[in-house]
């Protein structure tokens, strides 16, 4: 009985896979747009990552990965074959997309299981182990270190981080993440997933991120019902509240924390039940505090939110479902945007989007480019409070012919009015350019607002 009993665990335990084996490299070929010139793109590329499978024959990995993917191919561990795949799912707000295996399908999941994910934060000083294809080689790398730290931190880079919905948290880890271990496993001890690898930092030694498994299966859970993942966006911004003259006029008590929200001057003093710091930290665990974001920005959508708030002195309690809000700008490409453009007697005009503003500021943000962003964004507190209205810009102009001879380009400028009418969207400006042509109008009027931009007129037909 008992011999039987062990040759059945033995083939039992022989016949499992290990956990790596559900780790897969990713090859891109890519094609990225240009927002500057929106008619042209970019020569393909080549670039790649790590995927791992996860129930329903999804593989998870990082959207960077798969970013302006016009071809994608799987290969397993010991197998020189590749597998066509495809992206069924994105949230490029947490950095994560799903792909499928769209030929051949059952051959490639034949021999692999699902990996098991961990269903808490991992300790601090817990052993991590990475497992990917980072570049220097061919076969599954293997790294190893523990958990340094646990925060919250802006997923989004770059001249437009601030239009992010808000803080998540992040793992941080001192085992090697290097390019090409983007989108792969972090597994604990016990060969549960902890994480997705997706970001080192350049020049320092060490420091590695994973995105918590917690982040992970909301964003699998949510694109189950929708293929496009977005995070409730945190729906104020706050101040400190150190300052002993600014609680004393907020007549906040002395042994009260919080924050400050502007209009009405409201203290947030807890989150669902959660004691909020003068500082915006929140308990995590014992010894460790982070950002109150987290609170938000790791709900799943419509899950219930319970703000306890001080106005003046008068305790109030404010309940709602949180859900995204309309970004200031849309933020991601292929996302929320294209590239599009419209041309008028060789001027080019186009939406104003995150993606134009990063491509512009590639090499340094130009100063006009950061004018109309704090404009846009900034002096809104990253909000957009005007959801209806599409910022349209004069990108370039086109210099060729007598038409519009003498306008040059000098920097961007905000579009407002055509012959006098407002200019709502970049749909509007062709509708009203359509209108004008077709009333026979002689002239087109481009407005571009305050009264101290120079206007641009163009003559519609050349005098007989």
């Amino acid at each position: 009985m008992h011999a039987m009993t062990f040759a059945a665990l033995f083939a039992l335990a022989s016949a499992a896979a290990p956990p790596w084996d559900a780790v897969v490299r990713i090859e891109v070929a890519a094609v990225a747009p240009s927002y500057m010139r929106p008619w042209e793109k970019a020569a393909q590329q080549r670039q790649g990552g790590t995927g791992f499978l996860v129930d329903g024959r999804r593989i998870l990995t990082n959207h960077h990965v798969i970013e302006n993917a016009v071809d994608i191919r799987l290969s397993k561990t010991g197998n020189s074959k590749r597998w066509r795949a495809r992206v069924v799912a994105m949230g490029p707000d947490v950095d994560l997309a799903a792909l499928e295996v769209i030929e051949n399908a059952d051959e490639f999941f034949a021999d692999l299981t699902p990996v098991a994910w961990s269903y808490e934060l991992p300790p601090l000083q817990s052993r991590v182990t990475v497992r990917g294809y980072p570049l220097g080689g061919n076969a599954q790398s293997v790294t190893e270190g523990v958990v340094s730290r646990v925060d919250c931190k802006n997923y989004r880079l770059g001249a437009t981080s601030s239009i992010s919905p808000g803080r998540s948290l992040v793992v941080q880890i001192d085992a090697a993440i290097n390019g090409g271990n983007s989108g792969g496993p972090a597994f604990d001890a016990s060969n549960r997933v902890i994480g997705v690898a997706f970001q080192g930092i350049d020049g320092a030694q060490s420091i590695g991120y994973i995105i918590p498994a917690l982040l992970a299966r909301t964003f699998l859970t949510a694109v189950v019902s929708a293929p496009k993942f977005r995070l409730a966006d945190v729906p104020f911004r706050i101040q400190h509240l150190e300052n002993r003259g600014l609680r004393r006029y907020l007549q906040v008590p002395d042994r009260v924390t919080g924050v400050v929200v502007s209009a009405p001057n409201d203290v947030i003093t807890h989150l669902d039940g959660v004691s909020v710091g003068d500082d915006g930290t929140v308990p995590l665990r014992p010894g460790e505090r982070v950002s109150l974001d987290y609170l938000i920005t790791s709900k799943v959508h419509d899950a219930p939110t319970e703000l306890s708030i001080l106005r003046y002195g008068r305790s109030l309690t404010l309940r709602a479902q949180l859900v995204p809000l309309p970004p200031p700008l849309p933020r991601w490409h292929d996302f929320d945007c294209t590239p599009e453009w419209v041309i008028i007697g060789g001027l080019v005009f186009s939406p104003l989007t995150a993606p134009l503003i990063e491509d512009a500021s590639s090499g340094g943000v130009r100063s006009y480019v950061h004018d109309i962003f704090t404009r846009e964004v900034g002096a809104k507190n990253g909000f957009n409070t005007e959801p209806a209205r599409e910022v349209v810009v004069l990108l370039d102009v086109l210099n060729g012919g007598d038409v519009n001879h003498g306008y040059e380009a000098e920097g961007w400028k905000v579009l407002t009015h055509l012959n006098g009418q407002a200019v709502e969207s970049l749909a509007g400006l062709y509708f009203l350019w359509q209108q004008a042509t077709r009333d026979g109008a002689a002239f087109l009027e481009f407005g571009f607002g305050g009264g101290t931009e120079r206007k641009i007129v163009l003559e519609q037909a050349a005098p007989g």
